[in-house]
């Protein structure tokens, strides 16, 4: 089974990462006019050993929203109640 949400870092700078996370439509599937959204998501982020430390924003058309992240064993790990098309994050550093 696939993974019901797709995400990458967009860009990774020395003091952020931009994520993006998708929802993942089958390929089986043609034109769908109806797609379900993916519910109660987890993101996990390896950070790289430069951004140790990071706080989350959700960035949307409104500006950033602080998002609870946390952030252990180098991995920063947000949850969300779903995903229907897509959704970007930012991973500030905080140190």
């Amino acid at each position: 089974m696939k993974e019901k949400v797709w995400t990458d870092a967009l860009l990774c700078g020395p003091d952020a990462i931009v994520v993006a996370a998708v929802n993942h439509i089958p390929a089986s599937r043609t034109a769908p006019t109806d797609i379900p959204a993916a519910e109660n998501v987890t993101i996990t982020v390896q950070l790289p050993g430069f951004l140790s430390a990071v706080t989350a924003f959700e960035v949307t058309t409104a500006g950033e929203s602080p998002i609870l992240c946390d952030v252990a064993d180098g991995k920063a790990v947000f949850k969300l109640d779903s995903i229907t098309s897509g959704r970007v994050f930012v991973l500030r550093r905080t140190d």
